[in-house]
């Protein structure tokens, strides 16, 4: 067959296999699916066969008509990971060609993930794509299969924000193409967040590529190094809180208890709302937060009427403050708000814990951590920030905020049978479900027989859409390895309103913590109705959420450092009735004065610590 003909092929195997995709897509089912798989492993056969040199010329020339099909559709590129994995003799033959080979990278596309792509970044530094083909370079995976997989993403996107950074700094002011503008939309930290330990190259990493942008596509300068000078101490502190904005949802809930009483101790607070909230809902809505945070205020900003980023960032600066605190996670991805984090908008500008970790930006100057919740022999070297350790925890929460009434019942009676006598739950994210975690919750069923699990990992709140089948194919694959029947496994939910998970747990044993991305307030949730929690220690206050609120009610000797001791002490209290029921007991008794809802203590520990790292020099500082 000519090399003309055998391109035709090519092309006439991706609009297939485009077809076949879209039919799965919409109308899901086996034989669909099945069609779908069968159209992939035409096309890659022909790509494998096909011309080296040809192929290159289709990289180089056709892209864009090419893979406009799946590749512009990063819930296509799911879909497609997702189908079964191609005949052993395809992957043979693809994993035989040499790594420069563009047949490897042609096929691979739609065989694994762009990070098990070594080629693409050889792409990225040729700059042999288009702008459409960065659409999968830039995609981000929902679903590790294994704890290699995890590792290998975090180089990955290390060097890519760097590659696409570089990019970026090259580009004249305001010309940006379109596949760098995808580079930063796309970015996500969600599969980061379950890795272990400190992870600034990739904050920082991720922080030079939104700097570079926001310095092309909008005039601006953000700050690139340096700290402030300490504040006069003998004056009153101009305190700016900037929120996200005023939803009733965790990040706001924690916000006001952290807030609430530092009027009371000599700050001028003024709360900054960015926008209204994600739903559009009115500033004056009771389900939002806007009362609350009006009555923890001086003076009420609000960014709504200003459209433009120069024009909130004028505003903001207009208000002369001497310290500003990002009210909401900013390590997530990008957006208008994590832009400003980027920017000098007052003297001094710092995160609390909602920052999941270190930001990267040189314009976040304090990091607000707790003594207990940080637990690496040299914790400052995990953050590019100063890091200031409160008294205790990180840890504060309104006690009865996010505690009302469900108007919907969940019934989960029928998972107790006479063989099931412990019923475990869950609710850490889907993205904190990494293959490391599964695996340990298939060893604690596999230990504790007479036992059930049920997981509502699937909150709306963290994304709108997650690729289930790949994830339910892992952990039942985890879960038969270890002679467990899946079928002891039940997936529960999404559900819009928190509240339901009260319902839920109410029929609850035990609850199971994520690690190394440890859930404080889903645990909280479970300590509310005296259900004992299972938890692993870390190095930082991510990994330590739930081991803080433990450590807090006198319950320490409940917590493990290791993988194994998180299983025994799921197997012991599940096995122990004498030992389930004293842990019981003890959250019972801690609750009642339990340290991490006295709002009052906290705002008089933050406000000393906050003075002191303001108006001071560090040691050992130039």
């Amino acid at each position: 067959m000519s090399t003309r003909l055998a391109s035709d092929a090519v092309f006439d195997a991706i609009r297939h296999l485009r077809a076949c995709v879209d039919l799965a897509f919409e109308e899901p089912s086996p034989a669909n699916a099945s069609l779908a798989t069968l159209a992939r492993n035409r096309f890659v056969h022909l790509v494998l066969h096909h011309d080296p040199d040809a192929t290159a010329g289709l990289l180089s020339t056709g892209s864009s008509a090419l893979f406009h099909a799946v590749v512009q559709d990063a819930k296509l590129i799911d879909f497609v990971l997702e189908l079964p994995a191609a005949p052993a003799e395809i992957v043979a033959t693809w994993n035989d060609l040499p790594r420069g080979d563009a047949r490897r990278l042609f096929a691979g596309l739609f065989l694994v993930p762009p990070h098990a792509l070594p080629e693409l970044t050889l792409f990225i530094e040729q700059q042999r794509f288009d702008d459409l083909l960065l659409r999968y370079i830039a995609w981000h995976p929902k679903c590790f299969g294994t704890d290699e997989e995890r590792t290998v993403y975090f180089d990955y996107t290390v060097r890519l924000y760097n590659l696409i950074a570089d990019l970026m700094e090259r580009s004249p002011p305001g010309q940006i193409r379109p596949l760098l503008e995808h580079g930063v939309a796309s970015l996500k930290s969600g599969a980061i967040y379950s890795c272990e330990g400190y992870l600034v190259p990739f904050a920082q990493a991720k922080s030079r590529l939104i700097r570079a942008y926001i310095r092309r596509k909008h005039g601006l300068d953000p700050v690139e190094s340096g700290r402030p000078e300490p504040l006069p101490p003998d004056r009153p502190i101009r305190l700016g809180l900037l929120w996200n904005d005023v939803d009733a949802r965790t990040e706001n809930f924690v916000g006001v208890a952290s807030s609430r009483r530092l009027k009371a101790h000599g700050f001028h607070v003024t709360s900054i709302i960015h926008h209204n909230g994600y739903f559009g809902a009115p500033a004056d809505d009771a389900d939002t937060l806007i009362g609350p945070i009006r009555a923890l205020s001086h003076d009420i900003e609000n960014l709504n009427g200003k459209p433009a980023l120069k024009d909130k960032v004028t505003a903001i600066r207009a208000l002369d403050l001497d310290c500003l605190i990002f009210m909401n996670n900013i390590t997530f991805g990008y957006n208008e708000y994590v832009a400003l984090a980027t920017l000098r908008l007052a003297r001094w500008q710092a995160v609390n814990f909602c920052a999941v970790f270190t930001t990267g930006f040189p314009a976040i100057d304090l990091y607000v951590s707790g003594e207990i919740s940080e637990s690496g022999s040299d914790p400052q070297e995990g953050y590019t920030e100063r890091l200031v350790r409160l008294p205790g925890s990180c840890l504060v929460f309104d006690r009865d905020a996010g505690t009302g009434p469900s108007r919907q019942w969940l019934d989960m009676t029928e998972l107790r049978t006479p063989a099931t006598t412990t019923l475990f739950a869950s609710g850490a994210n889907f993205y904190k479900i990494h293959p490391v975690l599964s695996e340990t919750w298939a060893r604690v069923l596999a230990a504790t027989p007479n036992s059930r699990l049920v997981l509502y990992p699937f909150n709306p709140n963290w994304d709108s859409s997650y690729p289930i089948a790949r994830f339910c194919r892992r952990l039942s694959r985890q879960l038969i390895d270890h002679g467990v029947d899946p079928a002891r496994v039940t997936i529960a939910g999404p559900w819009k309103e928190a509240s339901v998970i009260s319902t839920l747990l109410a029929t609850v044993d035990i609850y199971l913590d994520s690690f190394p991305h440890s859930g404080g307030l889903s645990s909280l949730d479970a300590l509310r109705l005296g259900i004992p929690v299972v938890t692993k220690r870390g190095l930082t206050q991510r990994e330590n959420q739930s081991a803080d609120l433990l450590e807090l009610l006198g319950l320490g000797d409940q917590v493990t450092d290791t993988i194994d001791g998180y299983v025994d002490t799921a197997r012991r209290l599940a096995q122990d009735p004498a030992d389930w029921a004293s842990y019981k007991i003890g959250i019972a008794k801690g609750l009642h004065d339990a340290p991490f809802f006295d709002t009052e203590l906290y705002a008089r520990r933050f406000a000393r610590e906050l003075n002191t790292a303001l108006t001071t020099t560090p040691s050992g500082a130039a």
